[in-house]
């Protein structure tokens, strides 16, 4: 985007504050989806996270601003940001000029983070490794990782029936556990949502690989295939990596409104196991997605992660 492109020349500014949605930029450009208050409704139909307006954030005077030099800001979703639109009273192209800090429970993201090895450092104070401590040694907290995936799609736009939907899908498939390998014979699916590398499946295990190259990362750590979830639901192509593949399904999901209650569009669980996950016999198979949802939607709630 090119913001000589707007006419502004800073007699009409408005200002705004607003809540980061999702930072995960399509084009890897550093921009966040905002959803900004007094403008956009906290009503998921209304107004869907999908449609919400990408903001490029203000960088320090001490990076490049060219050509990809600089780094690249590190938002994260839930950060309150306030901000200035380009286009003046138009108001559809925000600019992000800093966030502000805040005392609440830590984001999903945060949690992740904050279980980060310490970090090994050479002589010059390079830092050589620093690895997220994924809970993947040999065991798996289920209980951990079902609550963290619950604040994972909390955090990241969905209510909590519509993220129970998610979880209770993703604790059939693989008990969480993102270095499963599927036992049906020569299917080979593997991850938390089973994700399937057949051409006829749409390459969806390749495409994870894909997706966490592009950011660095391994792609069998837990947040990661959280966050590739959410990529394939709400994200925008880019480098064939299956962003946005089931812009349908999130669609579906967001206009859910419980989890359970059998094969019925405002069922969270039934929505994700049909047309997201889709194993054989979807609906053979709801029962037990749906009491996995309940047991997600019961320990967040109780939790006290509900803010």
């Amino acid at each position: 985007m090119n913001l000589f492109d707007y006419p502004f020349y800073g007699d009409q500014i408005r200002w705004f504050l607003g809540k980061v949605i999702n930072a995960n930029d399509p084009d890897m450009l550093g921009r966040v989806q905002v959803r900004i208050s007094g403008i956009h409704s906290n009503n998921q139909n209304d107004i869907p996270e999908y449609t919400l307006p990408w903001a490029s954030v203000m960088n320090p005077g001490t990076e490049g601003g060219t050509s990809g030099i600089g780094k690249i800001p590190q938002i994260l979703p839930g950060a309150t940001v306030f901000g200035i639109f380009i286009d003046g009273k138009t108001s559809q192209v925000p600019l992000v000029l800093g966030s502000l800090n805040q005392v609440e429970k830590p984001t999903s993201i945060q949690e992740v983070q904050s279980n980060v090895d310490t970090r090994n450092t050479g002589s010059d104070g390079t830092i050589v490794k620093n690895e997220v401590l994924n809970y993947d040694d040999d065991t798996i907290n289920v209980d951990e990782r079902r609550l963290l995936a619950m604040i994972f799609f909390t955090d990241n736009g969905y209510n909590a029936s519509q993220a129970a939907g998610i979880v209770g899908n993703l604790e059939a498939e693989s008990n969480f556990d993102s270095t499963i390998v599927s036992s049906v014979s020569n299917e080979n699916s593997q991850g938390i949502a089973q994700w399937n590398p057949s051409k006829a499946a749409g390459n969806r295990l390749n495409k994870l690989k894909i997706f966490s190259r592009n950011i660095n990362r391994n792609w069998r750590d837990y947040d990661v295939q959280l966050q590739f979830v959410l990529h394939e639901l709400k994200g925008r192509p880019k480098f064939n990596d299956g962003g946005g593949a089931f812009a349908n399904a999130n669609k579906k999901l967001l206009k859910t409104t419980k989890f359970d209650g059998g094969v019925i569009s405002t069922n969270s669980t039934w929505i994700i196991c049909r047309y997201y996950e889709i194993p054989l016999n979807a609906e053979g198979k709801l029962a037990k997605r749906e009491t996995f949802a309940r047991k997600a939607y019961n320990q967040f709630i109780s939790s006290g992660s509900v803010i």
